[in-house]
């Protein structure tokens, strides 16, 4: 279940465990309901907001605000997962 968690936050999403024990009972399928219209209603609700410096190396890297003027909005991220380039490589002082 941590890896889940640690996944969802990673991604800018939620963990949410469903423990179920009897899938046949009202209060079960009632609880399956509400937990399907929440997702449908995140979902229908989300936005996506990217920046991409066209500044290369370490001054690319900008930390971004994001402020919600209403408190019943919330505001989630994912950590950048873009591809980072490839390390300079090291200069040989060993040449002869």
């Amino acid at each position: 279940m941590e890896v889940l968690k640690k996944l969802a936050i990673d991604s800018g999403g939620r963990s949410i465990v469903v423990d179920i024990p009897d899938l046949t009972t009202d209060f079960t399928i009632q609880r399956m309901i509400l937990f399907v219209q929440d997702i449908a209603a995140e979902l229908r609700g989300q936005y996506t907001i990217s920046y991409r410096s066209t500044t290369p190396g370490p001054d690319s890297e900008k930390a971004l605000r994001v402020l919600a003027t209403s408190p019943d909005v919330q505001v989630r991220y994912r950590r950048d997962s873009s591809p980072k380039p490839p390390a300079p490589a090291a200069k040989n002082s060993n040449k002869k």
